[in-house]
């Protein structure tokens, strides 16, 4: 009495990808929550500004709104880089802050990209972009980042993430003392209940 072979093992199943309407979903959330916390931390550093050192502390408010935003940001900026989530978490705050303007200074009619051969197209890795990627390359402010096997490949901004990625910038000393005051107060809380 022999058995039956065994199946085959199971296929793993096929990545799909995401539909259109739920990037679009995403895309319309994200926003949403980045310009509420915008919002929220520009009206606090507004508050901020107006008391003194005597004056009440900020809400503590503060560390979640520069958390969401953050957290905000950094979601869109991988969805509009076509999810290079790798190359996004290797950026550097200098990087950032040294980025390329939107358009060359050369071309200051039209944003024309340089000429394929001149050197300046290869240096910020302009072969491994998509169409839409090359079209708004000399556009949109760009950072260039370390990709795979060394590849210098550029992170594109929108006007929308450069004013919340420098508010964040801004603001991120400000919120750091702010919870270190915060576990200071707790620590000493601790010690006066025992």
């Amino acid at each position: 009495h022999q058995r039956p072979p065994a199946p085959p093992p199971p296929l793993s199943r096929p990545h799909l990808l995401p539909l259109l309407s739920d990037l679009s979903s995403l895309t319309r959330l994200l926003l949403s929550k980045q310009q509420a916390a915008r919002a929220g931390l520009q009206q606090q550093q507004h508050l901020r500004q107006r008391h003194t050192n005597g004056g009440p502390a900020v809400p503590p408010s503060l560390a979640e709104l520069w958390r969401s935003l953050c957290q905000s940001s950094l979601a869109l900026l991988i969805l509009f880089n076509r999810g290079r989530e790798v190359e996004v978490s290797k950026l550097l705050v200098s990087a950032y802050q040294q980025r390329g303007p939107g358009r060359e200074p050369a071309s200051e009619g039209g944003g024309v990209a340089p000429e394929r051969g001149t050197g300046r197209d290869t240096e910020v890795g302009e072969e491994g972009l998509s169409g839409f990627e090359r079209a708004v390359l000399w556009d949109l402010p760009r950072a260039p980042v370390q990709g795979k096997r060394g590849k210098c490949l550029p992170l594109l901004f929108t006007p929308q993430m450069e004013q919340s990625l420098d508010l964040l910038i801004h603001t991120r000393a400000q919120v750091r003392r702010e919870g270190e005051g915060e576990k200071e107060r707790k620590k000493e809380m601790k010690k006066e209940r025992k």
